[in-house]
């Protein structure tokens, strides 16, 4: 089974580059960020936003995003953890078991920024997006504020 999974991902992968490749306006599904894509990484994607680049580690999986940055002492200044989700919703994050304070940008499925948060560690207190959204990205709590990047900024993700 998997030697079938993964030509087909890579055949996917590659249409999906030549249709973005031909189009010169984007539509909002030519920015999602399918998990087919995800699969092929090494649980890490490049990131951009305001030219500021951010290393970021994948939650793709239920498990990936149940477990998301707990136990963990530190995390670089350059980099963040990505949640990946199927669909735009309101989505919830709580910081049990999460040792470093954290902000959370809530993007929706252009990769929107709609709401940042602060979250501070081992808080079980509920963090809702303001907007519904389809990503997270998690890093150092002000790493947002310190790159003057807020609500309305895009994360470009590299190949998209």
């Amino acid at each position: 089974m998997k030697r079938l999974i993964f030509p087909l991902t890579v055949t996917i992968v590659l249409i999906i580059g030549l249709k973005i490749a031909q189009k010169k306006e984007s539509h909002p599904q030519d920015m999602q960020i399918s998990k087919q894509v995800l699969n092929l990484e090494s649980g890490f994607l490049m990131g951009e936003i305001k030219g500021v680049k951010i290393k970021m580690e994948i939650a793709a999986t239920p498990e990936e995003q149940e477990m998301g940055l707990m136990f963990r002492d530190s995390l670089p200044e350059d980099q963040g953890m990505l949640f990946v989700f199927d669909r735009e919703e309101p989505l919830s994050f709580w910081m049990k078991n999460t040792k470093i304070p954290l902000s959370i940008a809530f993007l929706d499925r252009d990769l929107v920024i709609v709401d940042i948060q602060k979250m501070e560690p081992f808080s079980e207190t509920t963090h809702i997006s303001a907007q519904p959204a389809m990503y997270a990205l998690e890093v150092n709590q002000g790493f947002f504020e310190r790159h003057g990047i807020g609500i309305g900024d895009t994360l470009k993700v590299k190949g998209f």
